[in-house]
């Protein structure tokens, strides 16, 4: 698939494209330890990438398993490209290290592990789901290392009190984006039913929204001029038995101002676009490996040609 984007500077994507089937491929996971911490990942073309060229970076959603989640993707971009993915402390098979309580603290503990593995910079960083947002903080914190962005069904990292205060009113729910999370976060982190390590996550998160949601991300530099793809599904199926038409209703208002928000995110980035896919589930790269492997090689070639080290390409 071709996507005609040349001299283009954004474009909203209406797509619905059919499912297609992938297995996953059956890699081994290898280990570093970081700080004393055994941290494992899964990854591809990491011995022959050539010097310079961006290396794939995979940030999993929320207690998922970073090593095993992207693997789908991996036979399509091993033709052109470095990447591994990476199991989160205290998930997958990494241990668990009760220090990390921030997200900041998340990315700089990616940054140690990638020097820990020698794998040096330019990385173009995949995040799905909550992975998105932790890519961010990373870019923030680390700008002249990241190279490229895609963001895969990411959540609002950028909403504010007012956007919220309009998603309460306007949805005519009583509620904010972001009023049920900090309650479900922490009866996940009191069920005893649940392994210590799955439990402190949750704990930390609920600390996090209750201290305001994405609080951490409220006055973070812009984005360098770095090309960035935001996919993101729409219309999910509705289930009626664990949401009302209020519900639904902030969920949609919550979703307008969050797609403008992504909007207003990369407006300033060349080589950037937004790509709104309907009748998708919130896994995109699952459902359409094949789709989100173009995706990342357009933000891949591009960030080859913004660094000049195009190697033929």
């Amino acid at each position: 698939m071709q996507f005609p984007m040349r001299g283009i500077k954004k474009l909203l994507f209406l797509l619905l494209l059919p499912l297609v089937g992938r297995t996953q491929p059956a890699i081994a996971r290898q280990h570093v330890t970081v700080n004393g911490k055994k941290m494992t990942y899964t990854g591809f073309n990491l011995g022959t990438r050539r010097p310079g060229a961006p290396v794939l970076v995979f940030e999993a959603g929320m207690g998922l398993s970073g090593s095993v989640d992207f693997r789908i993707l991996y036979p399509g971009l091993e033709k052109f490209a470095a990447g591994l993915g990476y199991d989160r402390n205290g998930e997958g098979g990494s241990d668990e290290d009760t220090t990390l309580t921030t997200d900041a603290d998340l990315a700089r503990r990616l940054h140690e592990f990638l020097r820990a593995s020698k794998i040096a910079p330019p990385y173009i960083l995949v995040g799905h789901s909550m992975g998105g947002p932790y890519i961010r903080m990373f870019t923030a914190l680390y700008p002249a290392e990241v190279a490229g962005l895609i963001f895969i069904d990411s959540p609002d990292f950028m909403l504010t009190d007012e956007q919220d205060r309009q998603i309460r009113i306007n949805s005519g729910s009583g509620k904010g984006s972001n009023d049920w999370v900090a309650p479900y976060e922490q009866s996940l982190a009191d069920d005893t039913l649940r392994s210590l390590r799955s439990r402190h996550r949750f704990r930390r998160l609920a600390s996090l929204f209750r201290n305001g949601p994405y609080r951490e991300y409220k006055d973070l530099p812009p984005l360098p001029d770095i090309p960035v793809a935001v996919l993101a599904s729409y219309n999910k199926v509705r289930d009626s038995t664990r949401f009302s038409s209020a519900d639904y209703s902030r969920f949609e208002w919550a979703g307008r101002i969050g797609r403008e928000n992504f909007l207003q995110l990369i407006k300033d980035n060349h080589d950037s676009f937004f790509m709104l896919l309907p009748g998708y589930p919130h896994g995109i790269h699952g459902r359409d490996p094949e789709l989100v492997d173009e995706v990342i090689e357009r933000i891949y070639r591009k960030a080859l040609q913004q660094s000049g080290r195009s190697h033929g390409n």
